[in-house]
């Protein structure tokens, strides 16, 4: 899974409810967020017909839209009418599948299943795709997505859909062939779109190579969101990810050849509290030698039985629980994030930390804001330790 993996993407605090989401049971929790991530709120946000709300309602659609995609164009002009009115119902009948995560700078972005769960699916620091009800890892065929998009392209007929975000953990592993399918059929559907993203997991983007992410390149494929999440090769191995450093400069170096940006993600608490120097230090190295669009930071979340979400427990609780690991304090991983801007290079990547899991959200492009960044940090660690705890427990943990 690409850093999903840690990066949970979404807020747990909605409007209506005002509510935490580690505080409800499963069956409520899981049903809330199914309601609350729907296409229709889609159509709302590209309306501008809201402010920057993180859920939607589901709104039905007030009536059937009229307009046919071309796949539904009946070539005999006498029953073109005939034809258009019945696809349209179809289409309008149709539900497309909601993706279980997505990072959040994609809020704004047209969702689209292109496979479902996690094919590695063993990192003991995530588990997040089962939690959620994605237990398992299969892909969708060309056809059900391209219904897929047919339907979204008819539900948001009149709007300017610039961005797509295409999910679940690996999009990517599906038949090249059908990739570019895929993107070929979101070009056409949506005359606007300015860039099509996804996650990747980088033993995919190695295996497609340079050659394979050139095609994505002319296809439409603009950015991937990729798990570094250490440069530590022991942290690696002991979390399972199932990849080495080498395997994600590789792959980097076949996005970035191919003219696609990549975002990568680094977990602060990853190597703990005994081996955070060396997890920093071998990051912030690879970082440096992939020079990536962006580095996006979170911090790793140790969901389990604190939260009250009966049967939702992180893997890597069997190895507390065994004594090989010790998690990280708040604090250690503020220290984490100032010893990893520290350390990166004063070059055009901007770091971002995004997610409202991490206790202190800077933001900025390393070559111009790293000192910003630096004095923000320190700025909170110089708060008296009272307020410093009483933030930490504010943030707290969430999806």
């Amino acid at each position: 899974m690409s850093s999903a993996e840690g990066s949970l993407l979404w807020s747990s605090r909605g409007k209506a409810s005002g509510r935490s989401c580690r505080r409800l049971g499963r069956p409520v929790f899981y049903q809330w967020w199914k309601a609350r991530t729907s296409l229709s709120h889609c159509v709302r946000l590209l309306a501008n017909e809201t402010d920057r709300p993180r859920f939607g309602s589901i709104v039905p659609p007030k009536k059937p839209r009229e307009r046919p995609t071309t796949q539904c164009l009946a070539p005999q002009p006498e029953t073109a009418e005939k034809t258009r009115v019945t696809c349209d119902s179809v289409l309008q009948e149709h539900t497309p599948e909601k993706l279980v995560i997505r990072p959040p700078s994609e809020w704004r972005s047209v969702l689209v299943r292109v496979t479902r769960g996690c094919a590695w699916n063993r990192c003991k620091f995530c588990g997040i795709y089962p939690a959620l009800g994605e237990p398992r890892f299969s892909m969708r065929s060309v056809e059900e997505i391209k219904r897929d998009i047919d339907c979204i392209a008819v539900r948001l007929e009149g709007l300017s859909v610039q961005r797509v975000f295409l999910g679940d953990a690996d999009p990517l592993c599906i038949p090249l062939d059908d990739s570019v399918a895929v993107l070929a059929c979101l070009h056409g559907s949506f005359p606007s779109l300015r860039r099509v993203t996804s996650y990747a997991r980088a033993s995919t983007v190695r295996k497609i190579g340079p050659e394979g992410m050139q095609c994505l390149a002319k296809a439409g494929l603009g950015r991937i969101h990729m798990g570094l999440e250490s440069g530590d090769l022991q942290i690696l191995k002991f979390h399972f990810k199932g990849q080495t450093p080498r395997i994600v400069i590789d792959a980097c170096a076949a996005a970035q050849q191919a003219g696609i940006e990549v975002s990568l993600y680094v977990l602060l608490g990853l190597g703990g509290a005994h081996r955070w120097q060396e997890h920093i230090h071998a990051t912030a190295g690879i970082v440096n030698r992939i020079e990536p669009r962006f580095v996006r930071v979170r911090r790793m979340w140790l969901y389990g039985p604190h939260d009250g979400q009966t049967g939702i427990v992180c893997p890597l609780w069997k190895e507390i629980e065994n004594g090989k690991f010790c998690p990280q304090t708040p604090e250690g991983t503020v220290h984490e994030l100032r010893r990893l801007i520290e350390l990166l290079h004063d070059v055009p990547t901007e770091l971002v930390c995004d997610h409202e899991n991490n206790y202190v959200r800077v933001s900025g492009v390393l070559g111009s804001d790293k000192s910003r960044m630096l004095e923000q940090i320190d700025r909170f660690l110089g708060l008296p330790e009272k307020e410093r705890r009483k933030h930490y427990d504010l943030v707290g943990s969430r999806i």
